[in-house]
Formats: C-alpha cells, sequence, structure tokens
C-alpha cells in the first residue's frame, strides 16, 4: 500500500511543480539502484536533488541512499521530502539527510515542515 500511494503522492508533485515552475528541468531517476534520489530539479542556475518518501509514520532508506544523499547535500543541495503520516495527521517535512538513519528511521527531524500533504510548500521550497 506505502508503494501505491508514494507513486500517487509523487505524480500530484510533479504535474504541480511543472505548472509552477515551467522553466526548471524535473528529471526522474526513480528506477536508478545506485542511491541516486528520485528527482533532480534545476532552475535559476541551481540543482537540487529530491528523495521523496511517504512515511506511515516511519520510511526506510537504503544505506548507499542515505550516503549519496549526504554527499550531494555536502557538495550542493539536495533533501529528503517525507509525506508523513499518522492517523488522520499529516505533514510534508523537508529533511536534511543527515538525520537520516539507514534501515527504518521514525525519528527523522525535519528542518522544514507544514502541516497536510501540501505541495505548495514544496513548491516554494525548490
Amino acid at each position: 500500500m506505502i508503494g501505491k500511494r508514494e507513486s500517487v503522492l509523487k505524480r500530484n508533485l510533479l504535474k504541480d511543480l511543472a505548472l509552477a515552475l515551467p522553466k526548471f528541468f524535473i528529471l526522474s531517476h526513480v528506477d536508478s539502484q545506485n542511491g541516486v534520489p528520485d528527482w533532480s530539479i534545476t532552475g535559476n542556475g541551481v540543482t537540487s536533488w529530491l528523495e521523496i518518501k511517504h512515511a506511515t509514520p516511519a520510511f526506510s532508506s537504503r544505506g548507499i541512499q542515505v550516503l549519496t544523499a549526504r554527499r550531494l547535500a555536502a557538495a550542493g543541495r539536495c533533501r529528503y521530502l517525507v509525506f508523513w503520516e499518522k492517523g488522520d495527521e499529516k505533514r510534508t517535512c523537508i529533511v536534511h539527510p543527515r538525520t537520516v538513519c539507514f534501515g527504518n528511521n521514525p525519528t527523522t527531524s525535519p528542518e522544514l515542515f507544514c502541516d497536510g500533504h501540501d505541495n505548495a510548500f514544496v513548491v516554494e521550497y525548490v
């Protein structure tokens, strides 16, 4: 169930990003097995990397994925985007990779968050 829900969240976010940022280039790396984050988004001379997770309330991240995200964040801009939910409570969280643990991680601390699953919040961040 989590995989299906995550794909719907990603699809809806991609539509909103494309509408709000038509001159930005969004490249999907979803099928990558070498730890590359899900998306790279380039615009205004900056490339941001996003690893997108649906947490109910925890999520898992492979070691190579966390390591790659940390390296990208150290060299540029990379964040985890976590669509978090527990029961009726939902949040959209921007998380620095240094706070993400390997494996199953129920206690990640977001840098920024808002209530609800809010794509406009993500567009503003990008």
